[in-house]
């Protein structure tokens, strides 16, 4: 290939998924040089085959899963532990409280009574460590607006490279190692009631305002301000719910009525970006008969648009992972080890979400 165009040798590397290329970086200086290019890392994030993992954040941990759809009924396998340490001199194993997804960058927020951030590429082994220094660190947390809510990670769009950014409610991290304030709604304006999740440079929230009403809640780096859109139905607080991103194109929305058995899946339309949400109802799948039906609390939700399934955790009655289909077809169940520092604070709450590997370079 040392003969091709440099055009067609990118053109060609942008088809490799991101944990092959890696594997190359030692075999060819050339290429290597390449990939710490952000320009390529951010081309070769859209173009190449996307590789999505399931990660669960667990115990102030987080760790892989393998679940294999291809066998009825479906198995699920939990692996390695993705270790985070201080850097020199500190050596400590962390504990995490909330982790955030965007590009295959992840933002780890620690468990310290003053925060401290981690952004990391566990594609490349990267990691940076960020002290929280804006006179605002002090996060006080209660069970329904847990301190996990308060950080996101994202970029701004009109950029030629992506620039990344984490925001704090009211204050937002520059690459430049400096907070700034940022005019945002009072913290009494809504209530967060989901972890955050990542889709096109913007983070999303399940919250509700001060009489009750919920919708979707996001935070535009580009204009560094919130925004609202509605959800697919009107929801009631004794209501089920839970937010995710599909094939980092779409969000969807898991809707579980109190008085019903059924569990509605939704998502967005992919050009839904300026105005308000258009949502379409993906399938439906029926709990009735299954150990899942009384589920009180659902954290985290991943599906499979193609087979028609849904994987998400329960946390009544003992921490557990479902996967179910539509028309009750793959169904399994598999409950969550009990890992050190395993307690039933909203903390250790099992959270599931998908990682695609990068080779976006952490600034």
């Amino acid at each position: 290939m040392s003969d091709l165009p440099s055009d067609l040798v990118e053109e060609i590397l942008y088809r490799v998924p991101a944990t092959s290329l890696k594997r190359l970086r030692t075999t060819c200086k050339r290429w290597n040089a390449l990939f710490k290019d952000r320009r390529f890392a951010e081309k070769h994030f859209l173009k190449a085959p996307k590789q999505s993992h399931v990660l669960m954040l667990k115990a102030a941990k987080i760790y892989a899963m393998n679940i294999d759809l291809n066998v009825v009924p479906p198995s699920i396998n939990f692996k390695s532990t993705l270790d985070l340490k201080y850097s020199r001199p500190y050596s400590k194993q962390v504990n995490l409280v909330d982790v955030c997804h965007c590009d295959g960058l992840l933002l780890c927020t620690t468990t310290d009574n003053k925060p401290l951030l981690c952004i990391c590429n566990p594609c490349l082994g990267q990691t940076r460590w960020i002290q929280v220094e804006t006179g605002d660190h002090k996060i006080q947390s209660t069970r329904y607006s847990p301190s996990y809510s308060r950080f996101a990670l994202g970029y701004e769009s009109k950029q030629t490279c992506r620039s990344y950014k984490i925001l704090m409610r009211r204050w937002i991290w520059f690459a430049s190692n400096s907070w700034r304030a940022l005019n945002a709604p009072s913290d009494n304006s809504f209530k967060i009631r989901s972890r955050g999740v990542s889709l096109k440079g913007n983070t999303y929230w399940l919250a509700c305002d001060d009489i009750g009403n919920y919708f979707v809640l996001s935070f535009d780096f580009t204009i560094k301000r919130f925004r609202r859109f509605s959800l697919p139905q009107t929801l009631d607080h004794s209501d089920y719910r839970a937010l995710s991103v599909v094939r980092e194109e779409e969000l969807s929305v898991l809707i579980k009525s109190n008085n019903s058995s059924e569990v509605g899946i939704w998502v967005t339309k992919k050009d839904d970006t300026e105005t308000d949400f258009s949502w379409s109802k993906s399938f439906v799948v029926d709990l009735h008969h299954t150990a899942c039906n009384d589920v009180i609390v659902c954290t985290g939700l991943l599906i499979d648009e193609e087979k028609r399934v849904a994987l998400f955790c329960k946390v009544s009655g003992g921490y557990k992972v479902y996967v179910i289909g539509k028309d009750g077809k793959y169904y399994t169940e598999a409950p969550v080890p009990r890992y050190e520092f395993f307690s039933n604070s909203i903390y250790h709450w099992p959270f599931i979400f998908y990682y695609v590997p990068s080779l976006v370079p952490i600034q």
